[in-house]
């Protein structure tokens, strides 16, 4: 069942009152289907361990998390953890966007520590062009266009960049030139160790649009490469470490979180750009069940978890003790990043094809996105609507919302080429 299925999938086929969140009956038969008949209290401990928000019940994000961890071929568990360092880059400590904070440089012996304590290690750098659309002086001069532009801006500023082809109409925050391909400012830290081995994430390519993330890029049109690697690493626990705190190490923690991996932000290993940002930053990474942790006790968990594979009897066994004490998001349409309906994104062709597929066919909800102009809206007014309405039948109910709103069934949308985003391990374009 379970290795020829996606998690959504899965999801779906268990949740047979349709409420969006896998009770703990719905679970029970995940469980038994996996691993067999377990025993009532097997079963609670299993459910207390993956249901991280103490709710009683299982969400979607959660359920990805459990699946990560599960080999069915040999009924066992196991955890694999990543080092993500994110824009350890020159630009950022002394260059053009040099941190204020005289600090910064601390992180770079902490995070070479780190490496030693983790399964994998993945580098990612921002590589922008010269003409990227977050420069101030792109702005400046004209090379990005702006709707009802008031030039000249100053570093910080906020545009509204104009809509192309590629993306829509969006804001976006303009800096000093940075992380420019191939110069000195993009290059890491003389100090930070990087291997042959580590994965390598080139990201904010495209010149018109930017890219906070490892994951995606800012409108979520693009996939940088790093999920495809770390789904192929079979890597559970993510670390992320680097600069900066409030803005890139955030956005790649909540796509994780939102994917389903267990991530952890090693505070004493980043430095934040705006300190007035840092407790809003922690508010949105605790609601997302990301985890605040130090350098010294991050190596400690990832090395006693290193390459561990257990039954899943042991695995009960510890459940309770290995119980997460922050919220995780309950469901996909909980995610923290603003969406981007489906007519405005790159066509399918576009974005790299998924690494790693669990099976021959795309996973139901990326190809509802992909085929199905407008989805994505229609979905978030689905949900206010479910969740002001609270029907008891929610299965009829969506079938009655869609059907008076739509008047019939949307037709598939066609693909065009495009570019496509850096494969992870490639040399870096220039």
């Amino acid at each position: 069942m379970a290795s020829t299925l996606t998690p959504e999938q899965i999801f779906c086929k268990y949740d047979v009152n349709g409420d969006g969140v896998l009770q703990k009956e719905e679970f029970t038969r995940v469980v038994d289907d996996l691993f067999g008949i377990l025993r009532e209290e097997d079963i609670k401990a299993l459910l207390d361990s993956v249901d991280a928000d103490g709710s009683g019940e299982v969400g979607l994000v959660e359920l990805k998390a459990f699946l990560r961890m599960c080999s069915t071929e040999t009924q066992t568990l196991h955890t694999k953890s990543a080092l993500i360092i994110i824009d350890v880059q020159n630009d950022f400590i002394s260059g053009t966007l040099a941190n204020a904070d005289p600090t910064t440089t601390d992180i770079v012996p902490l995070i070479n520590q780190l490496r030693s304590a983790m399964d994998v290690v993945v580098v990612s750098q921002d590589w922008h062009p010269h003409n990227h659309c977050s420069f101030v002086e792109s702005a400046n001069d004209g090379a990005t266009p702006i709707v009802t532009p008031a030039a000249p801006y100053d570093p910080f500023a906020l545009v509204t960049l104009a809509a192309d082809a590629d993306r829509p109409e969006h804001v976006q925050c303009v800096f000093a030139r940075h992380a420019v391909q191939g110069t000195w400012g993009a290059e890491n830290h003389a100090d930070l160790v990087v291997s042959p081995t580590d994965g390598r994430i080139y990201k904010g390519q495209k010149p018109n649009i930017d890219s906070y993330s490892a994951f995606y890029d800012n409108m979520k049109l693009n996939d940088c490469g790093l999920l495809g690697y770390l789904e192929e690493q079979g890597v559970t626990h993510c670390y992320c470490v680097g600069l900066v705190f409030d803005i890139c190490v955030k956005s790649t923690a909540l796509h994780g979180a939102e994917a389903g991996f267990q991530m952890y932000v090693v505070e004493d290993a980043c430095r934040p750009l705006n300190r007035s940002e840092v407790e809003s930053t922690k508010a949105q990474l605790a609601a997302a069940g990301v985890k605040l942790i130090s350098a010294a006790d991050a190596a400690d968990l990832a090395r006693a978890t290193k390459g561990k594979e257990v039954s899943l009897a042991e695995f009960v066994a510890m459940a309770n003790g290995m119980k997460a004490a922050t919220k995780i998001e309950k469901k996909s349409s909980a995610s923290p990043l603003a969406r981007t309906p489906a007519t405005q994104r790159l066509p399918a062709e576009a974005s790299p094809p998924p690494s790693a597929p669990l099976q021959a066919v795309p996973p139901l909800d990326e190809y509802m996105k992909q085929h199905i102009p407008g989805i994505e809206a229609e979905i978030d007014q689905f949900l206010i609507a479910l969740l002001t309405t609270r029907p008891e039948n929610s299965t009829q109910f969506m079938a009655d919302y869609f059907s008076q709103r739509t008047g019939a069934a949307p037709a598939a949308s066609g693909a065009q080429g495009g570019a496509s985003p850096p494969a992870i391990n490639n040399r870096p374009p220039h």
